[in-house]
């Protein structure tokens, strides 16, 4: 049941992530509607440098949903199963399709609700289509999981 298990912490961990970048990205926004930083100055350059930062961590969630992935079928080859364990990774499978449709549905109204979260969420691309098909990525990385687990020759 481990591998399961992965990919419910890779969830949360995630939507934490996502929700932090949009924060961020949404101070950054009225600090840069502010004008607090002068263009030319030290100040100035370091806060277009941190919005270049800003912009590349887009590509975190991303990162983390194939590292995490890998990671966990990886792992999956070298745990030891038994076939009752397949009742039990099919609910465990359920509970995670159901609280990745909860999260990326939170994400979408939390987005929707809003136009300055909009107006943030929109300087991030790839997090945006990461939480948008979480549910369908996650399904898929419980399907690789078992055929990971199962894959391998028992030894009875």
């Amino acid at each position: 049941m481990k591998g399961n298990i992965d990919v419910i912490y890779m969830a949360i961990m995630l939507v934490v992530i996502v929700l932090v970048l949009i924060v961020c990205g949404m101070i950054f926004d009225v600090v840069k509607a502010a004008n607090i930083f002068p263009t030319g100055t030290p100040a100035g350059n370091g806060f277009a440098g941190f919005e270049n930062g800003l912009h590349i961590m887009d590509a975190f969630p991303l990162i983390i949903v194939i590292a995490v992935g890998l990671a966990t079928i990886g792992s999956a080859f070298l745990l030891e199963t038994n076939p009752l364990y397949f009742v039990i990774a099919l609910l465990t499978d359920g509970f995670v399709i159901i609280l990745t449709s909860v999260f990326s549905n939170m994400f979408t109204g939390l987005w929707a609700s809003s136009p300055t979260i909009a107006s943030a969420a929109n300087s991030f691309p790839l997090s945006v289509l990461v939480m948008q098909y979480f549910p369908i990525i996650a399904f898929g990385l419980a399907v690789l999981i078992g055929i990971g687990m199962y894959a391998k020759g028992r030894r009875y």
